[in-house]
């Protein structure tokens, strides 16, 4: 404890005057002394001390707790509250000269930021996400396409707290946060190009020559196959040249001294890679096997399904169909019991010692 009333105290005595000083004057010109001769510790005691026109205003002193200073923001914010109730108490019977009194730590503000940055985090997260599939929606007009990016965008953000947490064993601070958060927006933009493209009209006017009247004919796959391939053509290069000079800058922050730029450089470095690779190889098979086939018809593919005439049309036949092979099943069922019925009355009959006429037979089977 850095304490400098104890060493004020020292001071006065050893000038020869009565601890605590009395007069007011007398006092004032003991501190200024002290303020400018005194050692508090390893400092000098006017570090802690506020003075004005030789008046002392406020002062402070200073405390060492018995709790590491890289501990988690739980148990230190836990040690705050300790300090906090224990000053409502001394406040509570303290002079009105001597009062509010507050107590301060760089540990208090590392634990609160600390334990602000995941909320805060994963709200930033969430709206950016919104943002991006609104974004794409109103490009777009298809949900399903958006639905797409804004999943892309999700696994490059994990891939890339993967590589600062783990590849990298970076301890998550503002900085990491902040990198986070600003190339987030960074990571949505190539796959949110290649699923613009492949929403395009001018992607079923491609490929093998079929114009918009020939795409009846086309199989969804064969569709959905023509769409990406249109994609990858159109822009897939041009994402991939800018992706190429963006990680080309990066490398000059990795050679840097300092080490946010070192940091800000390894994060380019790897949300361009991810961004890129997921844009141009696992967004374009999810297309391929689950992309809207006619993407401006509806928000997904059950809708534009729903929509469409000759589906509910086909589903008509299918049950018009289905209801005749079961009628025709129940009634051979019925056919099969009445035998049955015929041969059982004859065996009665040939069992009582009748003998069955045709007559018989024939009310029997009626």
């Amino acid at each position: 404890m850095s304490c400098w009333i104890q060493d004020f105290r020292k001071f006065v005595k050893a000038q020869g005057y009565q601890f605590p000083v009395a007069n007011r004057l007398l006092f004032d010109q003991l501190i200024e002394g002290f303020a400018l001769d005194g050692l508090t510790g390893q400092v000098s005691s006017r570090e802690f001390l506020w003075m004005r026109d030789g008046e002392i205003k406020a002062s402070y002193m200073r405390f060492s707790i018995d709790v590491h200073v890289y501990t988690a923001p739980t148990e230190a914010l836990a040690e705050k509250a300790k300090w906090d109730r224990y000053l409502r108490s001394w406040s509570m019977d303290a002079k009105r000269t001597a009062r509010p009194a507050f107590h301060t730590s760089s540990l208090w503000v590392r634990a609160e930021a600390q334990s602000e940055l995941v909320p805060s985090t994963i709200a930033t997260v969430v709206i950016v996400l919104v943002l991006a599939f609104l974004g794409m929606l109103a490009f777009t007009r298809n949900a399903c396409l958006s639905l797409f990016v804004v999943i892309a965008t999700l696994a490059v953000f994990g891939c890339l707290a993967f590589f600062m947490v783990v590849v990298m064993s970076w301890a998550v601070g503002p900085i990491e946060v902040i990198a986070l958060i600003v190339f987030l927006g960074y990571a949505v933009t190539y796959s949110l190009h290649i699923a613009h493209r492949y929403g395009s009209d001018d992607a079923v006017k491609q490929g093998q020559g079929q114009g918009q009247g020939d795409m009846d004919m086309l199989e969804p796959s064969e569709i959905r196959f023509q769409r990406t391939m249109f994609a990858l053509s159109s822009i897939g290069g041009a994402a991939l040249g800018s992706a190429a000079t963006t990680v080309g800058s990066s490398v000059f922050l990795l050679a840097c001294t300092l080490t946010i730029f070192q940091k800000l450089g390894g994060v380019v470095f790897a949300v361009t890679v991810l961004s890129i690779v997921f844009a141009l190889v696992p967004l374009p098979a999810v297309l391929l096997w689950f992309g809207p086939v006619n993407p401006r018809s509806g928000c997904c593919p059950m809708a534009a399904m729903a929509a469409d005439p000759n589906v509910w049309k086909d589903v008509s036949e299918r049950a018009e169909r289905t209801t005749e092979r079961v009628s025709r099943s129940f009634s051979q069922f019925q056919d099969r019991v009445s035998r049955s019925s015929a041969t059982l009355e004859l065996r009665s009959g040939g069992m009582t010692g009748l003998t069955p006429s045709e007559d018989a037979i024939s009310i029997s089977i009626d």
